[in-house]
């Protein structure tokens, strides 16, 4: 436990006019590599939830960006094709990456 500068002590217990304690956690520690892969798998899996997930590309980018491609089951094309703009806005807000949502090509 640290202590607290006493001109702030001071000043808390001025305002309220009793003796104060001030007591404060630790800063949470940021999440590993393989925890915050495992979550954003699971988020991914939660988003696009109707549709499952049949692959998942990494595209690099010459400039350093990636663009993460994630194919969905084509069974599910009629339920979920209007609803890829809205997937990919939603995983972008929750994890900060870069996703395209779309169907595998299927040879005819």
């Amino acid at each position: 436990m640290r202590s607290l500068p006493f001109d702030y002590l001071a000043e808390v217990q001025r305002r309220v006019s009793k003796v104060a304690a001030v007591v404060s956690t630790a800063a949470p520690t940021p999440l590993p590599p393989q925890h915050r892969h495992a979550v954003h798998d699971a988020m991914l899996e939660d988003v696009c939830h109707p549709a499952e997930i049949v692959g998942k590309r990494v595209r690099y980018r010459l400039d350093g960006s990636k663009i993460i491609k994630i194919y969905l089951d084509p069974k599910a094309r009629n339920d979920t094709e209007y609803k890829l703009e809205t997937f990919s806005g939603v995983y972008r807000k929750l994890s900060g990456k870069d996703v395209v949502f779309e169907y595998p090509m299927t040879e005819a």
